[in-house]
């Protein structure tokens, strides 16, 4: 068993210190698609903010194996009353 820890960004970092003990990189990237979907539930309004959330996986050895990004976009012509970033 490998420890993996996974580290979320959404505008503010989470840094897991402690990790959880799995049986492999499959395991640790269907954990990862849930904490990215948890984020996206409970944050819905803030990653229309922020444009980006991100989890990260780490083994024990401190070595990125994995890397979830979503990345929001608005057309800005459904938005006529916001301008566009330049």
């Amino acid at each position: 068993m490998t420890r993996y820890h996974f580290h979320a960004a959404d505008g503010s970092h989470f840094r897991d210190e402690d990790g959880e003990e799995l049986v492999g990189l499959e395991e640790a990237k269907a954990v990862a698609l849930n904490v990215l979907t948890e984020m996206l539930h409970d944050k819905s309004d803030e990653f229309w903010r922020e444009k980006s959330f991100v989890v990260s996986v780490k083994d024990e050895t401190g070595r990125l194996v994995a890397c979830l990004t979503t990345i929001a976009v608005v057309d800005p012509v459904a938005q006529p009353d916001v301008p566009p970033e330049v």
